[in-house]
């Protein structure tokens, strides 16, 4: 019995700025011939991603524990994926550093894959940094002008 697994992974939205949500979604698929037994995703979630929880399509349990500096989402489908028949967990993530996030996932099952490069996925996200908003030097000089103005007039009421 041999079963052709593969991963694809998608993000919404493709890019966030820091502190934003996103979902990752992972779906793998049994392209068969057999079926898949006992299907497993495995996603690495990165030190840049903080993950917020994991909810797996009908009959999947998820669970998650640290792996190094990364948190790895571990979701098991137990018993049978007939050929032609996927299996999605959606991953809810919250951007915490700027830059390029780069996630990564993998699917196995107990049944031989006669495909063996198919199985793995990665994706990567744009996190922006949360800009800080700064006055134009022409708005601190009005600023200034008027304090001094409202000084002024203090002192000429006294």
């Amino acid at each position: 019995a041999a079963a052709d697994l593969s991963l694809a992974l998608s993000i919404d939205p493709p890019a966030v700025a820091v502190g934003e949500f996103f979902t990752l979604t992972a779906v793998a698929s049994n392209i068969g011939p057999s079926d898949a037994v006992n299907l497993g995703i495995d996603i690495a979630v990165p030190p840049g991603a903080q993950l917020v929880g994991s909810t797996p399509s009908t009959g999947g349990l998820c669970a998650s524990a640290p792996v190094g500096a990364s948190v790895q989402v571990s979701c098991d489908y137990a018993g049978a994926t007939a050929p032609g028949m996927s299996r999605s967990v959606a991953v809810l993530l919250q951007a915490v550093a700027p830059g390029q996030i780069e996630l990564s996932g993998v699917v196995a099952s107990d049944t031989a894959d006669p495909q063996p490069g198919n199985q793995a996925a990665a994706v990567t996200l744009g996190a922006a940094a949360v800009p800080i908003p700064a006055l134009q030097p022409t708005a601190l000089l009005g600023l200034l002008l008027t304090l001094m103005g409202l000084g002024a007039g203090y002192l000429r009421r006294r």
